[in-house]
Parts: structure tokens; C-alpha cells; sequence
């Protein structure tokens, strides 16, 4: 049963806004929470895709976001160029 595997796993995590609140520019205060090496997980509207992985990979976060990754190509581009400069992943 993989209830008893997990049993002692700390399901928890933390949700920026939290659950009850509305902030679009939430995202701002959630990555200045974590730092460099941390993993940013996007699943927000589309339009707001870009934003937020800029932010997280100017602060040297890995980011994970849900497709598409962004909407424009000036926007992949710039994304690409801060991944790399930044040396982190950027992933779909």
C-alpha cells in the first residue's frame, strides 16, 4: 500500500497568495523566499507565465512551468538568455 511508504512524508507546502487571498503580485514575495538552487513550480494563467519565471530565474531559481511556456518569441528568447546566464533550468 503505498499509504504505508509515504506515511511519514510531510505533505505540506506553501502556496503564494495563500489559499484565501487574491494578490497578483504575489509571485514577487514568493520568490523573494527562496534563493538560489530552489525550483519554482508555475501553474498560473498563461499571461502571467513570463513574469513570474523572470523573476524566479533572475533570483537563480530553476523553474517549472506549465505549457505554453510563454506567448511571445521575444519572450522565450529573453527567458533562454537569463536561464543561461543564470546557469539554471527552465522546463515545461
Amino acid at each position: 500500500n503505498i499509504g504505508i511508504v509515504y506515511a511519514d512524508m510531510d505533505l505540506t507546502c506553501e502556496t503564494f497568495p495563500n489559499d484565501d487571498t487574491v494578490d497578483p503580485q504575489a509571485y514577487q514575495h514568493a520568490a523573494d523566499q527562496f534563493g538560489p538552487g530552489d525550483v519554482a513550480v508555475i501553474f498560473t494563467p498563461d499571461d502571467t507565465h513570463y513574469d513570474i519565471a523572470m523573476k524566479c530565474v533572475e533570483r537563480g531559481m530553476h523553474v517549472m512551468v506549465t505549457k505554453p511556456i510563454v506567448q511571445v518569441l521575444s519572450h522565450h528568447r529573453a527567458l533562454a538568455a537569463a536561464a543561461a546566464k543564470k546557469g539554471v533550468l527552465v522546463a515545461v
